[in-house]
């Protein structure tokens, strides 16, 4: 079964982990933090296709997998928000 998984970039460290609790507060594992700005490059490190929904904001990224059917998406002040579908 896959799992859920965002990759995050911030440039504060307390950002990040405040958003990294959030996500893994409700299931979905941050598994990169990811500084180089090669989202295509991550993507196919992981083996997903380039085609598969990404969300992009600010330069922070959200990768999605199959089975989780929003964009994650949030703004600069770091507020979450998952209502954004297509938004990218």
């Amino acid at each position: 079964m896959t799992k859920n998984w965002v990759t995050l970039s911030w440039a504060q460290d307390e950002r990040f982990d405040a958003m990294r609790d959030f996500f893994e507060a409700r299931g979905i594992q941050v598994v990169h933090r990811h500084m180089d700005g090669s989202i295509r490059g991550f993507l196919t490190a992981i083996g997903k296709r380039h085609d598969e929904p990404v969300a992009f904001h600010g330069g922070h990224y959200v990768g999605t997998l199959e089975n989780l059917k929003k964009y994650f998406f949030w703004t600069d002040r770091a507020e979450f928000e998952n209502d954004h579908s297509g938004h990218a």
